[in-house]
């Protein structure tokens, strides 16, 4: 970079704002990011760490995009612009739908090929679509064919929800889904029963939704969690088989090492996601003996349909868990969390919830829970003075800016799991069996395995970080889905 130059960008610098200057930041670090797993990666797998999807994609039915949508447009090619070596469009689009992508916005990167006449040389481009406004690689996409969409949703944490019309919009689109995936349960639940696996615990999701607030509409939900006997999970994955489920990866059940897997089909209304459990705790925080885990159900009947469903106080712990599987922070599942300790605490009685929170091993992710609940202004009902100097530390990191990054989440899920086992899970996230890895990556041979493994640290980190949404626990309002 030149002399002249590098002034120029040093005063336009000067004269950015405080915000600007970290969306320039942010830009800058997701440009030279993408670059970085261009030229060392596979595309295909630099797509899935920027949780792109081939096909889809936005319409121009949509209507324009949002202005923070073109300003993270203007922001990408102005730092791209500016940098030592010229970014390419590529570098860009990726860059701009990770950006969007933690807003909360839908987009679309388009791939195309020249079909400029006369042109010998066959060359390519891509462009950043969100709505029906094109955010990166505008001017030059009519020249273009295009030959590959891959699509990107908000990132699964992120509510996106920034004007009362795009949250009636957000609260619309997550009533529908929740309406669909009350049709698949039941269609589900009835095909088990049908081929005798008629015991089957609904984690979270529908009845949740139902006992908690009364209506599906005012949880969001994703996808279906089903918990199984042990001894029937294969033959409830055969049953879910027959039905078009089949396994994002074909990878092995591994029972000891993992407590579930996500299966998915395509169904009329869309893409059907369910997990498939055969052990409702994350292992990397305690284990419970399976006796004492079917102990704590009862019946429950949805639209003449009836499955098991964990008893208030199981209920209660199971969220806990859940909370901390997600490193402490998911507003979602801590709103759930304390949703349940307001309704049942009180009739279930502290003695209670105490002598099945040490049965599962679960107190430090009860302790962490009622304590950010507690912070955040969610709880009603009064909570038990409960101590925990692990707890504690982990509630602090929270509360600091260096306890919320990205790279921060599997040391917080270290921290709050039995070292052991958390030791082990964290081993087995970092350096998967290899049979794993050619699976996940596809590649059989030493020298391939062996870099994948040396870059799988910076790709965790690295995916994370894109599919961190930017709200905050505190940023809490009473109207949020």
């Amino acid at each position: 970079m030149g002399a002249l130059r590098l002034k120029r960008v040093v005063r336009h610098w000067r004269r950015l704002s405080r915000a600007d200057r970290r969306l320039a930041i942010e830009a800058m670090s997701l440009v030279l990011v993408a670059r970085g797993f261009l030229r060392t990666l596979p595309f295909r797998r630099t797509v899935l760490v920027f949780g792109l999807e081939e096909g889809g994609g936005v319409t121009d039915e949509e209507g324009p995009a949002p202005e923070g949508a073109r300003a993270v447009g203007r922001v990408v090619q102005a730092v791209a612009s500016r940098l030592p070596s010229d970014s390419t469009c590529l570098e860009q689009a990726l860059a701009g739908s990770a950006m969007l992508r933690r807003r909360g916005m839908r987009s679309s990167i388009h791939l195309g090929v020249s079909n400029q006449e006369g042109n010998a040389d066959l060359t390519a481009h891509a462009w950043l679509q969100c709505r029906a406004d094109l955010v990166t690689g505008a001017s030059e996409s009519p020249f273009f064919t295009r030959v590959a969409t891959f699509s990107a949703g908000p990132a699964p944490r992120q509510l996106g929800i920034d004007t009362k019309l795009e949250h009636a919009a957000y609260r619309e689109y997550s009533t529908l889904r929740a309406l669909g995936l009350q049709r698949e349960l039941i269609s589900v639940l009835r095909h088990l029963a049908d081929d005798g696996v008629d015991e089957v615990v609904v984690l979270k999701g529908i009845p949740l939704a139902q006992r908690l607030f009364g209506s599906v509409a005012q949880r969001e939900m994703i996808d279906i969690d089903l918990l199984v006997h042990r001894a029937d999970t294969f033959h409830a994955l055969e049953s879910l088989r027959r039905m078009g489920y089949s396994p994002y990866l074909d990878m092995p059940v591994e029972m000891d090492r993992r407590h579930e897997l996500a299966l998915q089909r395509k169904g009329d209304h869309g893409l059907h996601q369910l997990d498939l459990h055969w052990s409702p705790f994350d292992p990397a925080f305690g284990s419970v003996d399976e006796r004492d885990v079917w102990s704590q159900t009862e019946l429950f009947e949805h639209q003449g349909v009836k499955c098991h469903v964990f008893n208030p106080a199981m209920t209660i712990v199971h969220l806990a868990n859940h909370y901390a599987s997600h490193a402490f922070d998911e507003p979602k599942v801590l709103r759930d969390f304390a949703a349940a300790w307001n309704l049942w605490s009180p009739q279930v009685g502290e003695d209670r919830l105490m002598e099945i929170t040490v049965a599962t091993g679960q107190r430090i992710p009860l302790v962490v829970a009622l304590a950010r609940a507690g912070r955040a202004g969610l709880l009603s009902a009064a909570s038990p003075a409960l101590h925990s100097t692990r707890a504690s530390a982990i509630v602090w990191l929270l509360e600091h800016r260096w306890g919320r990054t990205s790279a921060s989440r599997i040391g917080l899920r270290l921290l709050g799991s039995r070292f052991d086992r958390g030791m082990r899970w964290m081993f087995a996230a970092v350096f998967p069996p290899r049979g794993v890895m050619e699976i996940l990556y596809g590649e059989g041979s030493d020298a391939h395995l062996a870099a994948s493994y040396l870059i799988r640290p910076a790709e965790i980190v690295v995916k994370a970080a894109l599919t961190r949404g930017s709200d905050r626990l505190m940023e809490f309002s009473g109207d949020s889905p």
